[in-house]
């Protein structure tokens, strides 16, 4: 048997028995723990029953936080939008031609600077008056 067929075997039969053997070692610690438990008090919840429990996550029990219980249709508040003036973007736009024309490089990424960095500085004197 050659080496990868050993090492294929091997790491098929552990990937097949590890959930087995886990499955058995919970069983064994859940009726550990069940017998050292103290009995159990009678209390009763101020639950209402449920019709019929099912098994597994279901919608109801994925709801974190307080359930809505009015009648009336609630409706979002109303976005607040923020208008940027023209100075704002003015300054941005030259602060874009300032970057992209430190990408471009050479003689037209020399000319867009100088033209981004007019352009962020008139945004800025309009701003600050």
């Amino acid at each position: 048997m050659s080496r990868y067929s050993f090492l294929l075997v091997t790491c098929a039969t552990v990937l097949i028995t590890a959930p087995a053997v886990a499955q058995n070692a919970d069983i064994q610690a859940a009726a550990t723990v069940v017998e050292t438990l103290p009995p159990a008090t009678t209390a009763t919840p101020n639950v209402r029953p449920e019709a019929s429990r099912s098994v597994g996550p279901t919608v109801s029990s994925g709801i974190v936080g307080v359930n809505a219980t009015s009648e009336r249709p609630l409706h979002p508040a109303p976005v607040a939008q923020q208008r940027v003036g023209r100075n704002p973007a003015l300054m941005i736009v030259g602060g874009v031609a300032i970057v992209i024309g430190g990408i471009i490089g050479g003689d037209s990424g020399t000319i867009l600077m100088v033209g981004g960095a007019v352009a962020g500085l008139v945004g800025l004197w309009r701003f600050l008056q």
